[in-house]
């Protein structure tokens, strides 16, 4: 047996295996020398898999890059399991709150999520499909990491047939099914019903679900639900319970069970920040028929999470025609405080949404909209931009316009159906002021 194939653990059936002679075909194709000599050694049915998997490579690098020195490493995928496996900066961030316990990631696909388990500690990932399973390992030694791996059916197995004693479980059912993403909690594989019958046999845990599914969920259950998001992108829904809530990462929040949370990186490098509140009855917030000096634009991983009310009563802010719409301020140290976790704006001048008005008051003020920025409203961002930027005539002797760059943020007001324009600063020069005020 070549030394690149690496059998199954627990290995208890060879279909759907990678070969050794594909190994050395994508080997080949990583390098760069001769790749279609290699794909001719293939049978028909294993290049049609290879060309696949090198057709999901580009997505895949951006998901899993981090796991590699290598800029060109080859990572093997199938396009539903690259799609549903997890970005690297998230996965690293949910296995920091595991800490140094055992964890079995049940439903592991390609291992997304096993990486990361790996990298902290003794990790065993279970999947059904022998396929993504071997994938898996694959991926786990391109990444130079270890883990134990069992091709085990869990809506068949008992619990302790596959947990093997493991402290702590981590799930990502699956949730797509030819392509289209299921949120019902009931069309999960496995679904909600079976998962959280596990859950009592565990310390502690984490389920994966997306961003939009609904649970019925009981509060002795002690679950807390939290939502993540990476560069304005909520990228998961996350079921949080036992152990995995006393992660020291976690202690000086409002970070509970039978509460919300979510957790945002604005940024790539920037640190992860966290909004987490207890949810109760009390839904009253301050409405403003109009903008104050500053809109703010929560990052929507805190809207996924429900948590738009709760986030503006906790830093004083209003909002501007509904929960749905924007957050606004004349506060300029609440408007420095929120940047961690949304889009900060300082407010020039507001008008009516008339094109005509819009456009002369571009002109006539040389303004460039830079970017614009719609919440309610039937106004296409687009459509404005292309009506709002400076004419230039096209000839050689035309001078860059040296007009002023804003953004334009479009939004309803409290007033029926009315809707607000305002201009703005771009938001570097907004987060300047707020750290001045």
């Amino acid at each position: 047996m070549s030394p690149d194939f690496i059998p199954d653990r627990d290995d208890r059936s060879t279909e759907g295996r990678v070969s050794p002679a594909m190994i050395r075909a994508a080997r080949v194709i990583q390098e760069g020398t001769s790749p279609q000599q290699a794909v001719r050694t293939l049978q028909q049915a294993e290049r049609l898999v290879l060309q696949e998997i090198v057709q999901s490579q580009e997505r895949a690098r951006r998901k899993f890059g981090d796991w590699s020195d290598e800029a060109q490493a080859f990572w093997w995928v199938t396009p539903t399991g690259c799609a549903q496996a997890t970005t690297a900066e998230v996965a690293k961030l949910k296995a920091s709150w595991f800490g140094n316990n055992s964890v079995v990631d049940v439903c592991c696909g390609v291992g997304g999520d096993l990486m990361a388990l790996a990298a902290r500690g003794h990790a065993r990932g279970i999947d059904a499909d022998p396929r993504v399973l071997a994938y898996a390992r694959l991926n786990l030694r391109t990444a130079n990491l270890d883990a134990e791996t069992h091709c085990r059916d869990v809506m068949t197995d008992a619990v302790d047939r596959w947990s093997h004693d493991a402290q702590c479980l981590h799930v990502d059912p699956d949730r797509r099914d030819q392509g289209q993403r299921r949120t019902a909690s009931e069309s999960l594989v496995p679904p909600w019903s079976v998962i959280r019958q596990w859950l009592p046999a565990f310390e502690g845990g984490v389920i994966k679900l997306a961003p939009a599914t609904n649970l019925d969920i009981d509060t002795n259950m002690n679950l807390h639900r939290s939502w993540i998001s990476l560069g304005n992108q909520v990228r998961e829904q996350d079921v949080v319970f036992g152990t995995c809530l006393e992660n020291p990462s976690w202690h000086g929040t409002d970070l509970a069970a039978n509460s919300r949370s979510a957790m945002m990186k604005r940024t790539r490098g920037s640190e992860w920040s966290l909004f987490s509140v207890r949810i109760t009855s009390e839904s009253i917030i301050a409405l403003k028929e109009q903008p104050q000096a500053w809109l703010i634009d929560p990052d929507r991983a805190i809207r996924a999470a429900g948590l738009t009310i709760a986030f503006a009563n906790e830093y004083d802010l209003q909002c501007v025609g509904g929960p749905a719409g924007y957050l606004t301020t004349d506060n300029a140290k609440a408007a420095r405080k929120v940047q961690p976790y949304a889009t900060v704006v300082a407010v020039i001048a507001t008008l009516a949404t008339d094109n005509r008005k819009l456009r002369r008051h571009f002109r006539s003020n040389r303004l460039i909209p830079q970017r614009i920025k719609v919440r309610g409203g039937s106004h296409s961002p687009d459509q404005l931009h292309k009506q709002l930027k400076p004419k230039l005539d096209g000839s050689s002797n035309t001078p860059e316009w040296d007009g002023t760059p804003v953004e334009l943020w479009i939004g309803r007001t409290g007033r029926g159906a009315g809707s607000f324009a305002a201009v703005c600063q771009p938001r570097d020069h907004a987060q300047n002021a707020g750290d001045a005020g």
